[in-house]
């Protein structure tokens, strides 16, 4: 799990490199690239949540 995480650092590392090498195209590219990326993270952890209270509740039973 910790790997995911560590993987959208560098996907935001990632995004300022390419906005400082070309603003204009790379910009709107790298954007919806990262957009995206913050769609499936936010996902992830939702879903780690979910199965951690279920987890929990199971546990609690």
């Amino acid at each position: 799990m910790t790997s995911d995480y560590l993987k959208h650092v560098r996907s935001l590392e990632h995004l300022r490199g390419l906005i400082e090498r070309d603003y204009t195209s790379e910009a709107r590219k790298a954007t919806a690239g990262f957009v995206e990326d913050v769609g499936k993270m936010a996902e992830k952890i939702a879903n780690d949540a979910e199965q951690m209270t279920a987890r929990v509740k199971a546990e609690a039973k």
